[in-house]
């Protein structure tokens, strides 16, 4: 599958805020569950790490490095904001 062409460009986004959805879900578990304390650092780095599984998966192939994902994601797939 080619996220990259504007045809799955909505399913690349559903996948990020999806990843971004269940990370704070994952967090409000901890907190109300663990008492632990939030951190918006760690509630952004996991819904990086779920995005990037989960697109890997759903394209097939690496196509970009963990590392790059973590650095610049929205850059691996040329996306401008």
């Amino acid at each position: 599958m080619d996220l990259l062409s504007p045809n799955h460009r909505p399913k690349l986004w559903s996948t990020i805020w999806l990843a971004t959805i269940w990370s704070i879900w994952l967090s409000r578990n901890d907190i109300i569950f663990k008492s632990t304390n939030p951190s918006l650092h760690h509630i952004l780095d996991t819904a990086k790490v779920n995005s990037w599984l989960w697109i890997n998966a759903k394209a097939g192939n690496d196509t970009f490095s963990y590392s790059e994902w973590m650095s610049f994601p929205l850059d691996c797939y040329n996306i401008n904001l």
